[in-house]
């Protein structure tokens, strides 16, 4: 992999330095997968197994997750309805099989959804 690849999505760098940043997918492009992006930015390794750069540009899980959540929604000027669970937010959430910030990074992609909500409502359950 070239030293460019090598540094794609240093998140662990823009922590170090306070510099705000947000993780996503690249939707509708590719399924939207946010669990595999904070493991990603979480150990740093491709679906083809090679390790991009070294320890200094990763974050750790819980990060990640919020990078996904609340930080994107930080990014969009929404943070007053989404991003995170608060009275007077949207509620909009997943219930996951296991505590993702419990678990290796490597796993963290592996971990299934069990209800998704929105707007405080159970739209979809894996019964």
């Amino acid at each position: 992999m070239s030293e460019r690849g090598q540094g794609y999505g240093p998140a662990g760098w823009l922590a170090a330095e306070g510099v705000g940043y947000a993780l996503s997918s690249d939707a509708p492009v590719c399924p939207p997968r946010p669990l595999l992006a904070v493991g990603a930015a979480a150990h740093r390794t491709t679906v083809g197994g090679v390790v991009l750069g070294d320890r200094s540009m990763r974050v750790d899980v819980p990060a990640g997750l919020i990078a996904h959540t609340r930080s994107g929604a930080e990014v969009l000027g929404r943070a007053d309805r989404l991003g995170s669970i608060a009275p007077g937010k949207f509620a909009d959430f997943a219930v996951l099989e296991a505590d993702p910030t419990e678990l290796p990074a490597e796993s963290v992609p592996d971990v299934k959804v069990v209800q998704t909500w929105i707007a405080g409502q159970r739209v979809w359950a894996n019964d």
